[in-house]
């Protein structure tokens, strides 16, 4: 195979592989930014069935705040200190 032949054949996989670079890249990035939305998605979660909890275990619990206080703490501490 000439090497004509041969940079004809693997151009298409060499632009595959400049791609998946990219992508990867990319991801290094992504992935903490979607475990912190996991994360905070799943406080907010939590955050609603412990007051839903509350409410049923205490009949008075509507007066005070039902959050324990572990969830007190503003949710932007949890990011800066996640980075």
């Amino acid at each position: 195979m000439s090497y004509d032949e041969q940079k004809k054949v693997t151009k298409d996989l060499v632009k595959e592989i400049e791609e998946l670079r990219e992508m990867k890249k990319l991801s290094v990035h992504n992935v903490p930014i979607e475990a912190f939305h996991d994360t905070t998605n799943s406080l907010g979660s939590i955050e609603k069935q412990v007051s839903l909890l509350s409410v049923q275990c205490n009949p008075l619990s509507h007066i005070s705040d039902a959050c324990p206080p572990c969830m007190d703490r503003d949710r932007n501490d949890f990011h800066s200190c996640s980075f």
